[in-house]
């Protein structure tokens, strides 16, 4: 049997793929329960960042609990039209906080290619950071809950 791409192939292709792909949810509980909290403790930041939006929770869980002052800052290397292996756009980069001298908890909920983290870092230090570590709920960083492995939805996003 041939395989034909007709009028609306492309997008049934596209709703199978999601199909595929249910996000996994994700608790609070879980989040909290899963932290490296003991290691993130021990590194003792001055200051936790985390990158809107969805690092802000997870920073302020993160700064509450080590009793670190809380910022936020804007950043996306992502758009919305493109799957994550094709995002590949500039660095958004909103206003950097006062960072100077001061050892940073870098937060995101998630990390898949480490892009975002790495270049808000490099930002960061650019900025005058004295030293910067990295923690994400799942993915890539000095500190994770989990590998990344799929598509999470955590509890403050829409269903």
């Amino acid at each position: 049997m041939e395989k034909t791409q007709g009028e609306g192939g492309a997008h049934r292709g596209h709703a199978m793929a999601a199909m595929k792909m249910q996000p996994i949810p994700v608790s609070f509980e879980e989040i909290v329960s899963s932290a490296p909290w003991e290691a993130m403790e021990k590194y003792s930041p001055d200051l936790v960042v985390g990158i809107a939006r969805g690092g802000v929770i997870l920073a302020a869980a993160a700064a509450f609990r080590m009793g670190s002052p809380l910022e936020t800052i804007n950043a996306s290397l992502y758009n919305d039209e493109k799957p994550a292996k094709e995002k590949t756009g500039e660095l958004q980069l909103g206003k950097a906080p006062d960072v100077r001298g001061k050892k940073i908890l870098l937060v995101d909920d998630v990390s898949n290619t480490g892009r975002t983290l790495e270049a808000v870092k490099a930002a960061l230090l650019s900025a005058g950071a004295r030293e910067i570590r990295t923690f994400v709920y799942a993915g890539k960083a000095d500190f994770s809950c989990r590998a990344f492995e799929k598509c999470l939805r955590f509890p403050w996003e829409k269903q």
